[in-house]
């Protein structure tokens, strides 16, 4: 390690516990003292359910009554 410069940060894997805690697969090694998180986006399920229209338009009515 240089002088003045900490140590290098590592990637392990780990998965998000909550909104603020990341549980690693592996504990860090003696002198890993950061790790770097990147976080990945999943994309969500989408379900396309098939409607007639005059229901769509209700709802959308709805939605926009309780806008205003």
């Amino acid at each position: 390690m240089i002088h003045g410069v900490g140590a290098m940060p590592v990637e392990v894997d780990g998965r998000l516990i909550d909104d603020t805690t990341i549980q690693l697969d592996r504990p860090l090694k003696p002198g890993e003292e950061r790790v770097v998180v990147r976080l990945r986006k999943h994309p969500k399920k989408t379900t396309k359910l098939h409607a007639p229209e005059e229901y769509v338009l209700k709802l959308a009515e709805k939605d926009l009554e309780e806008l205003y």
